[in-house]
């Protein structure tokens, strides 16, 4: 019933993710150089920045997720928690929804000191008309002159983070079912392959990522793209060339510098062949071997894996699921009523222990 419990909760909390975007599945309505209000004295950025209903319910259930991860954190010394990586997982995702949410909520009280301002300062007129300071003007702008480091921008990039992580949290309750249990089991072994992987991956990337960047950091606006010109187009053009999006025109100069382009090329070339033909395949291979290796105790590590799982939930605790359990219990009220009869007695036995008699100080020396 407990794990029943927690799923239906998991699968509301989902529900309200994919509700909140439901609003802007075919786009939004105003375009990024425009600015719509409800009425002419409305600052835009208050009606951006405010928090709908599902905001709100989301909130709630992050907030219940992490009372259900302190008291994890209190029941089990810190380092087995860590031990466990869902608790990791966990962690991470409810760490990136705080900060999305209180950037969110600085951009809003932001926006309230700009709308505060106008509601005083500034006669009955459009905004767009009105002479306001440079500070309380930049909360009037439409999106497309936001600074990047404007703090809506960072809550809603980290807000998609988050939303990813959470989504990923449904494979925690797969071992449960027969039919994906098993296929879960094979992928996780496959992540661990992956990690094996990118220690090889990241140490040949880096090592063609800088070199090329030395070769073509003097080169900034003398190429056809700006690839390799900077630490940021290295690293792209780089990645993007694993799945074959990046041109070999990336390392044509506009300059008659044979030889810088002829290392280029063959240093591009041989990255390629490196991490397409050799890396690429040593992964497949790697994934394929431990894929066969699981299924054949497939059955086996299913059922384990589902013996865990349901007895994760036999321990006692994290009986309501979020975000109902930020509603006391009658448990806690037992158990508050227990430690504060604990302390009365603690402190009138403290009250009527008998003091000791302070000593003469020549007694020692008695004969």
């Amino acid at each position: 019933m407990k794990f029943v419990a927690h799923a239906v909760s998991f699968t509301i909390f989902f529900g309200l993710l994919v509700i909140n975007a439901s609003d802007r599945f075919e786009g939004v309505k105003n375009r990024p150089n425009e600015t719509i209000t409800d009425h002419p004295l409305q600052v835009f950025r208050v009606k951006t920045s405010q928090f709908s209903w599902t905001e709100m319910l989301i909130m709630n259930w992050v907030i219940g997720m992490i009372w259900s991860e302190c008291k994890e954190i209190w029941a089990d010394v810190p380092r087995e928690y860590i031990m466990h990586l869902w608790n990791v997982l966990d962690f991470g995702m409810l760490s990136i929804f705080v900060a999305s949410f209180t950037a969110r909520l600085m951009a809003f009280l932001r926006a309230s000191e700009a709308q505060l301002y106008v509601d005083m300062y500034v006669p009955n007129i459009d905004l767009s008309n009105a002479s306001l300071p440079p500070n309380v003007a930049y909360y009037t702008h439409a999106r497309n002159r936001w600074l990047p480091s404007d703090p809506q921008l960072i809550s809603e990039g980290l807000y998609s983070i988050a939303v990813v992580l959470s989504f990923s949290r449904i494979a925690y309750i797969l071992p449960a079912n027969e039919s994906f249990g098993p296929l879960q089991i094979s992928l996780g072994r496959t992540v661990k392959d992956i990690v094996k992987f990118m220690v090889i991956f990241i140490m040949v990337f880096l090592a063609f990522m800088i070199g090329i960047f030395n070769l073509y950091s003097y080169y900034l606006g003398a190429k056809y793209n700006p690839a390799f010109t900077t630490v940021e187009e290295s690293f792209k053009t780089l990645f993007w060339s694993i799945f074959g999006l990046s041109e070999v025109i990336s390392v044509v100069l506009k300059y008659d510098h044979k030889f810088i382009e002829n290392i280029g090329y063959v240093l591009f070339g041989v990255y390629n062949v490196t991490m397409v033909i050799v890396l690429l395949n040593m992964l497949i291979a790697m994934i394929n071997h431990s894929y066969q290796e699981i299924e054949e105790d497939v059955d086996v590590e299913w059922k384990f894996a589902r013996a865990k799982l349901w007895l994760s939930y036999f321990d006692e605790g994290h009986t309501l699921p979020p975000p109902f359990n930020l509603v006391p219990s009658p448990k806690s009220f037992y158990y508050l009523v227990l430690r504060t009869r604990a302390c009365l007695v603690r402190l009138q036995g403290h009250s009527l222990s008998p003091r000791q008699p302070a000593g003469d100080g020549h007694d020692q020396f008695a004969i």
